[in-house]
């Protein structure tokens, strides 16, 4: 199993003094090329994450499997992996949760969450994006944290059947570095991904728990809107949380909290401060968000 960091690295350690998000410059071998990668201590929680049942259930097994890894090991359940580590895949369509649950679940281990996405990583110069993976993964294992990819599908996409092209070799480069080093990684690793749908068999097969996330259902998006729409919201009386839940059938929870937003806008450029925000404000909200929905980010 490869070590991905010496004891010796623990003194280049950032110190954590707060609960607020912290940024670590990783300089790359000779290059004049920096990621950003962002420790933070999380502090939401698994009661911070609305979504359906089924999926709220399926994250708190893959908890289990974290805090009862040692049990699993004594049962023989984990001896066919490479590494000792945990690999999680949170997938779903944008706006469900998945980010806010990778949080949850550093929480609720009370680890700190490094999360890094493809553009932190990227480099013009060949190598050094696959230089800046292995980093990332030091990093992570350094700081005992939870390694969290965002877009993950865009480093452990589909193999390309024929390169040809210098740009085709270094994707290819890059999803082997890190199925490498998924494999001897020994901390709790979080995917997220939109599409998953684009991920190469060999990174599913190294992944612990698949973890699908849905479109909110009628009782979720009610619990939603209790969320984003607090008390002291100028809210008309004739708007029921019950009306919103039916008029916002397949919107995300993202969706849901940017509506509302909106719908507040448009009562306060009517009316100001003093407004309040009524049925129309918010039928117009939902049928922006429904439309923007249907036709943003469509290909």
């Amino acid at each position: 199993m490869p070590i991905l960091y010496k004891k010796e690295d623990m003194n280049n350690v950032l110190p954590i003094n707060s609960r607020k998000e912290m940024v670590a410059e990783m300089q790359g071998n000779g290059a004049d090329v920096r990621s950003r990668f962002s420790l933070m201590i999380p502090e939401r929680t698994l009661e911070d994450v609305i979504v359906p049942e089924i999926v709220m259930n399926r994250l708190r097994d893959s908890l289990a499997g974290i805090t009862h890894r040692k049990t699993l090991q004594k049962w023989g359940l984990c001896k066919n992996k490479t590494g000792a580590g945990i690999v999680i895949n949170l997938f779903g369509p944008p706006g469900t949760g998945k980010t806010l649950s990778a949080e949850a679940i550093a929480n609720a281990i009370e680890k700190k969450l490094f999360t890094v996405s493809y553009s932190d990583l990227e480099s013009k110069l060949i190598g050094e994006t696959a230089h800046n993976i292995e980093k990332a993964f030091e990093y992570a294992g350094a700081n005992d944290a939870v390694l969290f990819f965002d877009e993950a599908d865009s480093i452990l996409s589909k193999r390309v059947p024929d390169p040809s092209h210098s740009n085709d070799h270094e994707i290819i480069a890059i999803r082997n570095k890190v199925l490498k080093l998924m494999e001897g990684f020994s901390g709790v690793m979080i995917l997220a991904t939109n599409l998953a749908e684009c991920f190469d068999s060999a990174a599913r097969r190294r992944i612990t728990d698949q973890v699908e996330f849905s479109m909110p259902d009628y009782e979720t998006r009610i619990r939603l809107l209790e969320k984003f729409i607090p008390p002291e919201c100028p809210v008309s009386e004739e708007i029921t949380r019950e009306w919103l839940a039916t008029e916002t059938e397949g919107l995300s929870g993202g969706d849901i909290e940017n509506l509302v937003y909106a719908a507040a806008r448009k009562a306060l450029r009517e009316n100001g401060p003093d407004c309040v925000i009524g049925r129309t404000h918010f039928s117009d909200a939902v049928n922006q968000q429904k439309t923007a929905a249907m036709q943003v980010g469509k290909n």
